[in-house]
């Protein structure tokens, strides 16, 4: 389904959920949706979760090779981040949102079977939260170009892989709680089969020790866009946002979560058609998958 609407830091991508509309973000009920029940996150929108709240400045580990810096909180230069991804994707397929995050600060853990996904997200996820992405700091942090692009196109933080990464991951406390999104793919590389894979506890221990939800997202569609060791080709894009769990959340259930908005692939979906269709059959093709590629191989 194409998009219609602005993309800025509103309201403007199609939403099929109750959630639709304008105004401040609902309270998920409780004992429905898949991220209801007794891990279902009580206390949105009121601050961090008080029995593991942990006033004060997190503790500093040590530095990252590119750098421990958050990238740029702005709201301007997020709404401008949702809109290149918005436009990028209505140009290949369309995006559509269900669901909303909390407010506040939140952990958002997602599926991950494409390059496109982090565009996927950016192209989603409100810029009220102004969110901030993993990114592998041996790659994207390894020289001053590639640092340049990842921190400005797609908000990305380095994250080192071969040791001292729950430290950069723990860097990010004080982001979630003033309000941040920090986006992580708990499998740490892409899946092949459709079905999310183990995921680490990183991105759990982070939500707990900053006091915040965990909000598990499912994202179809990107594995036939921009398929792992594929091409760019049409397709539309699904981006479901889950109930807020609480915290404490072990990685088998926010795998569960996931899996669930995930969802089975679409396999008979309609592909795009008209200008979608055109635009990524033609000679632009290649470079709007060569620009997705290199904001969300980070992960890969």
């Amino acid at each position: 389904m194409t998009a219609t609407g602005s993309p800025d830091g509103g309201d403007g991508l199609p939403e099929t959920g109750t959630d639709s509309g304008s105004g401040p973000a609902r309270t998920p009920a409780r004992g429905s949706g898949p991220g209801s029940g007794p891990d279902a996150y009580p206390g949105i929108g009121t601050g961090p979760y008080a029995p593991d709240a942990r006033p004060g400045p997190a503790s500093a580990p040590p530095a990252s090779p590119g750098g421990t810096r958050a990238p740029s909180r702005s709201r301007t230069a997020a709404a401008l981040r949702r809109a290149l991804w918005w436009y990028v994707l209505q140009l290949t397929g369309g995006v559509e949102r269900r669901g909303r995050l909390p407010r506040g600060g939140c952990v958002v853990v997602a599926n991950h079977s494409s390059h496109a996904d982090t565009a996927a997200l950016l192209a989603a996820l409100d810029a009220r939260h102004t969110p901030a992405i993993a990114a592998a700091a041996d790659y994207w942090f390894a020289s001053p170009w590639r640092r340049r692009i990842c921190r400005r196109l797609a908000a990305g933080f380095p994250v080192r892989r071969t040791g001292g990464g729950m430290g950069d991951l723990l860097a990010m406390t004080g982001e979630l709680r003033s309000g941040r999104a920090v986006v992580l793919f708990p499998e740490g590389t892409r899946g092949g089969d459709g079905v999310p894979g183990s995921f680490h506890r990183g991105a759990l221990v982070l939500a707990s020790e900053a006091g915040v939800p965990v909000v598990p997202v499912g994202i179809t569609g990107t594995d036939r866009l921009l398929p792992k060791h594929g091409r760019l080709r049409p397709a539309p894009v699904r981006v479901r946002i889950g109930a807020p769990l609480h915290p404490s959340v072990g990685p088998d259930r926010a795998r569960a979560e996931v899996t669930a908005l995930h969802g089975p692939a679409d396999a008979d979906a309609d592909p795009p058609k008209g200008r979608a269709a055109t635009v990524a059959a033609s000679r632009w093709g290649p470079p709007l998958a060569l620009l997705v590629s290199l904001i969300a191989a980070a992960r890969g």
